[in-house]
């Protein structure tokens, strides 16, 4: 059975609170940095879409599982940070600040969805970022002048310091460099205290506004923050497709990056990683199916939808906190081994006195 000794507020705030937290990081670095050597062109492009997919799913994750703004239509800041980012390039602008453009100007929009939605919550909230998401992708149809419409805009390549990265192998590392990086700052933003006060506007407002946090400019800066991820995570899926349509930032995309939040686990960065793993390799798997099955089956609309649903369904039922939960709950029951009982994991629920039914 394994006890938690700490000896200083250090291991409480820390990165990586345990030796086998490091040993496990460690071990998954090296076999990420080793894939290439060993998987084909196919499976390093799948990869690479995962690590692009992961970073947009942690953006999401700033605003809706630390904040608890819930979004369903975030697939317009992929796009904007995507067409953002191509336009840039095709500008003729450095790759790392056509970045760092695709991520402001994905920023400023997020800025103005939160200061215009700051007194929506819940529901109302998901309908109006839902409504924010079909308006881009119209504008974006629209302004063909621009974004080139429904003809859509080639992507030219990522060149960094005059290397060119938009081989297999190449852009694979840079996707998982900037997935990296983009995991870094989620961590430190939620151990620190604005992100414990974001937590605590999630759990709860009127216990957050008691204590003194500030509603109204911490939802307005995880809107922000939460659209410059996603953002930055458009302009590397501009790359990953070569080619920008409007239609490929529909509300379907939304709906995937949401599913990918739940099932991986609200609130939790490797939750957001696990999720979006998960439903990178659910086209894969369809095809898979589709293979096997009759022609009159295989080819009918909407096994995606199917399987998407069937999963939430699944998920919400069975396993609320998702997988990154489940994985707690195992790695729980392997530390108190051979003293744990099935009670001990039972899902129980607190709520504060004035949040009880009356």
């Amino acid at each position: 059975m394994h006890y938690d000794f700490k000896t200083s507020y250090s291991q409480d705030v820390g990165l990586f609170p345990r030796t086998e937290n490091r040993v496990f990081f460690a071990a998954l670095a090296v076999l990420l940095l080793a894939a290439p050597l060993v998987l084909s062109n196919f499976y390093i492009t799948e990869f690479t879409g995962i690590f692009i997919f992961a970073i947009i799913v942690v953006g999401y994750m700033l605003a809706a599982g630390m904040a608890g703004l819930i979004s369903l239509g975030h697939a317009a800041f992929v796009g904007i940070g995507a067409y953002t980012h191509a336009l840039a390039v095709e500008a003729g602008w450095p790759f790392l600040m056509a970045l760092a453009a695709a991520a402001s100007v994905s920023a400023v929009f997020g800025f103005v969805l939160a200061v215009l939605s700051l007194r929506l919550s819940g529901l109302y909230l998901g309908v109006a970022t839902l409504i924010f998401g079909l308006a881009v992708e119209h504008v974006l149809t629209a302004w063909d002048a621009v974004t080139g419409g429904a003809e859509g805009l080639l992507v030219g390549s990522p060149v960094i310091f005059g290397f060119d990265l938009s081989g297999y192998t190449a852009f694979y590392y840079l996707s998982l460099v900037a997935l990296a990086f983009v995991i870094w700052i989620a961590a430190n933003l939620m151990r620190s205290a604005t992100g414990k006060a974001l937590i605590a506007i999630r759990d709860s407002e009127p216990a957050a506004q008691s204590l003194g946090v500030n509603l109204i400019k911490l939802k307005v800066l995880a809107f922000t923050l939460s659209g410059a991820v996603t953002g930055f995570g458009g302009a590397f899926l501009a790359h990953r497709v070569g080619f920008l349509t409007p239609e490929g930032f529909n509300i379907m995309m939304s709906l995937q990056i949401v599913l990918a939040a739940v099932i991986g686990g609200l609130g939790s960065i490797a939750g957001a990683v696990m999720g979006a793993v998960l439903i990178g390799f659910i086209p894969e798997i369809v095809s898979t199916v589709k293979s096997v099955l009759p022609q009159s089956l295989a080819y009918q609309p909407g096994p995606d939808l199917l399987i998407y649903g069937g999963l939430l369904a699944v998920f919400v039922m069975f396993e609320p906190l998702g997988l990154y939960g489940r994985w707690k709950k195992l790695e729980a029951k392997l530390r108190t081994f051979p003293m744990d009982r099935k009670e001990t994991f039972v899902r129980t629920r607190t709520y504060m006195k004035s949040e009880r039914a009356r």
